[in-house]
């Protein structure tokens, strides 16, 4: 009888402990869902608002113009020449083209993590897509890079962004 009741006891004890976790698993989720909740009403009263979400703009706005084009690629423009990014220091890249299609090559500076004096030169490749037969887009999908014609000047794109004007391509010295 007497073991009888420590089951009872120690059943009744967990019961009541599994019942606690349940439920405290339930407020997290409605803790949860309300942020969701919030974080979607403040995105919406943000695009209300003509606001762009600054989670999704982390390329940045840059100069922000409207990218002017004819319609064509105008390759003969920027194909095989070196550009610099502006403001920056001896970062740059050349748009090349091959058998496969188009890419980029990116020339930049990098610190070394030994000393502050040491400099690297870094080359990374990477390949672009022809889009619209007007822009050429980084692998990202983040980038773009086209002629506009009103610049009369390579420029760099936010392909996320309707493809406005980041920077203008610096020609180098």
């Amino acid at each position: 009888m007497k073991k009888n009741k420590s089951k009872l006891l120690l059943t009744v004890i967990i019961s009541v402990m599994l019942v606690g976790v349940l439920s405290c698993g339930k407020e997290n989720n409605k803790v949860k869902n309300s942020l969701n909740a919030e974080k979607i009403e403040k995105q919406s009263a943000q695009e209300q608002a003509g606001e762009k979400n600054t989670e999704e703009e982390f390329t940045g706005l840059g100069i922000n113009k409207e990218f002017k084009t004819d319609g064509k690629l105008h390759e003969e423009k920027f194909l095989n020449k070196q550009f610099m990014y502006p403001d920056s220091n001896g970062n740059s890249f050349k748009i090349e083209k091959d058998k496969k299609g188009y890419f980029i090559t990116y020339y930049y500076i990098e610190e070394s993590s030994n000393s502050e004096e040491e400099y690297t030169e870094k080359v990374e490749k990477s390949r672009l897509k022809l889009h619209k037969n007007v822009y050429l887009i980084d692998e990202e999908g983040i980038h773009a890079y086209g002629y506009d014609t009103a610049l009369k000047n390579v420029v760099i794109l936010n392909a996320r962004d309707n493809f406005r004007i980041i920077y203008e391509a610096e020609k180098p010295e």
